[in-house]
């Protein structure tokens, strides 16, 4: 609506003034990145966003907690916000092993170095054709 995206939530019951409201944001048809939620419910699933392509939400969640940074190679995660998936490729990274570092977890979508160099060849080449 006007530019931005919206979203509507219907009830099929009364709810009662502060009750907890739960929602399942693993239907995402707009690619939100697999990103881990950090809500605290005790029923959350841990993840927002879609499970790519070929896995269960049970098998990739295993794999990102045992995936290694592609820089460093360790699979040390002692900190989850400061580990990284890459949108396109799915590999991960440790935001500081970086360069430059990350601060904090990018808004948005975000995409490696590989990814980057990628997509900016192919922008060069559909630019030339």
């Amino acid at each position: 609506m006007l530019g931005e995206t919206c979203v509507g939530i219907f009830a099929t019951r009364d709810i009662e003034v502060g009750q907890e409201l739960s929602f399942n944001y693993q239907f995402d048809v707009y690619s939100t990145p697999y990103t881990r939620c950090l809500c605290g419910a005790a029923n959350c699933n841990q993840y927002l966003g879609l499970v790519p392509e070929g896995y269960t939400a049970e098998e990739w969640n295993e794999k990102v907690e045992t995936m290694p940074c592609e820089l460093c190679h360790s699979n040390e995660q002692e900190n989850d916000d400061e580990f990284l998936l890459c949108d396109e490729c799915n590999l991960g990274f440790h935001m500081f092993c970086l360069k430059p570092p990350l601060k904090e977890i990018p808004a948005g979508s975000w995409f490696c170095p590989k990814c980057l160099i990628k997509m900016d060849e192919e922008n060069q080449r559909n630019k030339l054709e």
